[in-house]
């Protein structure tokens, strides 16, 4: 019943989406907006609901109702296929695929742009008017912006992202480790993280996984393939020997490889690997590394900051590493469909790309905004910055009284020079001849809003730059610098993942569209792989099965056509043949 049930649903679910225009209710008055996003891919809950809040803004700014039809997709390929299924061809002789707006990966946007199956980008509009890319141009990442902006030439045809998509989420790939359960196997030496050969260690015997993803797990194996090619890429960078242009071109060209050597040798290392690690995952390696059943978690970015979340709550301390030899940084991006309300659709992405709705949206999906600036960069000092606990008057503002004196909580960075020197003598904060700090850290209520208590401690202080990602076009042209003071013990943490560095992003490469032919070795690639790892036991007895379907169900067909009849008796619950008997 349960699988009737399931298969059931399935249907449903296939068949809804194809039919999501005509299934919406008819209401002339009301503009219906379809959108197709990853799943838990925006902020819908108790404290945000961005669907809801993009219904109300536009009728109060336009004077218009319009209706989010929102539904989500798995995977890539998943989403590519469902537009295909529900494509209609009209008058003009192009396709209108039934959407107006979806989130598809890096790869898959230069696909869908190289087929001609989205629509361009309208940035001729003026801010303040309906549909107008405003918020976008002003507060998107320099570094993404460039990003995007660079000419792809796929089989001769140039893209260029910028024209046609605006930047979502984005992040890098590495790994999730544990240093202190890696320990306990032995031979783990402090560094090893930092290489893609990382999981083929024999410490790591069935305590690592990765992921069920053809594409990246095939990037993480040419990193163990090419590793040595990307050292010396690498070096030739630092040396000075080729600029960072030159570099990523070579990182992008490198990690895209697919040839029938190449091939042939990630399907070897990753059948190697298949039984050195406790097995493939999307989504379950997160809690295996809160609970250390696991202690290498081959992962993306934003999940690395969920999973480290959960296990600082369950006791344990988590890091996330990029390798060194280079890595992908990926991104996921909006696209209108042929056939998209433009208007509308322009008007929904420039929602959410104003730095308020883009701090709701961190807050509930835990990835990182494209959108950058002043805003951003307090709501990352909000998360990431060290707080103390100031001695103050007790008709100060906010103050709290605590075994019987005032106290005040403040950010670190604003109570220093450039040199890390006090601005102000405190009682509560002092500077040591080592550079070290001794501070009062500020405990706070369940809600984090009412200081509670408050704990002594030594500590030593770094500054983490995040310019790179946070600096707008305007803030990168008048030389601002974001850079966020945090405790030293936090390197490699939550604040390093989702704010990447400087020398973490140029080492990292795009995934490209790969054409048919290229896909379909890597699928062949990854189905060899899957079987390997199939016990030798077990693949003879699925043989052994097959082959007695294939001869008895053919045998029991032809004798029963033949009219040969076998009654069965079940006497002492032994089953017995009685009696055969031919019927003429």
């Amino acid at each position: 019943m349960k699988r009737v049930c399931s298969l059931i649903l399935a249907l449903l679910m296939l068949i809804c989406p194809l039919t999501l225009t005509a299934c919406s209710p008819v209401d002339n008055d009301v503009i219906y907006l379809n959108v197709y996003n990853w799943e838990d891919y925006i902020a819908q809950d108790d404290e945000a609901d961005l669907i809801k809040e993009f219904e109300d803004y536009y009728f109060e700014t336009y004077g218009k109702k319009v209706k989010v039809n929102y539904s989500t997709f798995g995977t890539n390929e998943n989403m590519y296929n469902e537009l295909q299924l529900s494509k209609v061809k009209t008058d003009s002789g192009e396709y209108d695929y039934g959407y107006d707006l979806v989130c598809p990966s890096d790869y898959m946007i230069q696909k869908m742009i190289y087929e001609d199956m989205v629509e361009p980008l309208d940035y001729t509009i003026a801010e303040g008017k309906e549909g107008s890319l405003y918020n976008y141009e002003k507060y998107v990442s320099r570094f993404i912006y460039n990003l995007f902006e660079n000419q792809w030439d796929i089989d001769g045809k140039e893209i260029n992202w910028n024209e046609y998509s605006i930047p979502y989420m984005f992040g890098t790939m590495g790994f999730v480790y544990n240093p202190d359960r890696l320990a306990e196997s032995g031979n783990y030496v402090e560094g090893d993280e930092s290489h893609w050969d990382f999981p083929w260690q024999t410490y790591s015997k069935n305590l690592g996984t990765i992921k069920d993803s053809i594409r990246d797990t095939y990037a993480l194996a040419m990193g163990k393939v090419y590793g040595n090619e990307l050292k010396s890429l690498r070096a030739s960078y630092e040396g000075g020997e080729i600029d960072v242009n030159e570099y990523q071109r070579r990182l992008v060209e490198t990690f895209n490889r697919v040839d029938e050597e190449t091939v042939e040798k990630v399907t070897n290392e990753l059948i190697d690997l298949k039984y050195n690690v406790y097995g493939f995952e999307v989504d379950s390696g997160k809690r295996d590394m809160a609970s250390s059943k696991i202690a290498i978690n081959f992962a993306w970015s934003g999940d690395a900051v969920y999973t480290m979340d959960i296990a600082d709550e369950a006791g344990t301390t988590l890091y996330y590493a990029v390798p060194e030899e280079g890595s992908n940084i990926w991104f996921d991006g909006w696209v209108m469909p042929k056939g998209a309300n433009k208007t509308v659709a322009q008007e929904f992405m420039n929602f959410l790309a104003c730095p308020e709705n883009a701090i709701k949206n961190m807050n509930f999906i835990g990835y990182t905004p494209t959108v950058a600036g002043e805003e951003m960069f307090a709501n990352c000092v909000d998360w990431y910055g060290t707080y103390v606990l100031l001695e103050c008057d007790e008709e100060t503002e906010d103050a709290v009284m605590l075994n019987g004196k005032y106290y005040i909580d403040a950010y670190f960075g604003d109570l220093i020079d450039e040199n890390g020197d006090i601005i102000e003598p405190n009682p509560t904060f002092t500077r040591n001849a080592d550079g070290t700090y001794n501070i009062l850290y500020p405990e706070y209520n369940e809600k984090g809003k009412i200081i509670k208590s408050y704990s002594e401690e030594n500590v030593e202080m770094m500054l983490y730059d995040v310019s790179i990602v946070l600096n707008t076009i305007e803030d990168y042209e008048n030389g601002n610098v974001y850079a966020v003071w945090t405790e030293s013990e936090n390197a490699n943490r939550q604040l390093f993942t989702q704010y990447p560095s400087e020398d973490v992003v140029n080492r990292c490469a795009i995934m490209r569209h790969l054409s048919d032919s290229d896909m379909k070795m890597l699928n062949d690639m990854w189905d060899e792989v899957k079987v390997s790892a199939i016990p030798t036991w077990l693949m003879w007895l699925i043989i052994g099965v097959i082959l007695a379907i294939i001869i008895i169900v053919p045998l029991f067909t032809y004798l029963n056509k033949k009219g040969v009849r076998f009654n069965l008796k079940i006497k002492n619950k032994n089953l017995t043949l009685v009696k055969r008997e031919i019927i003429k």
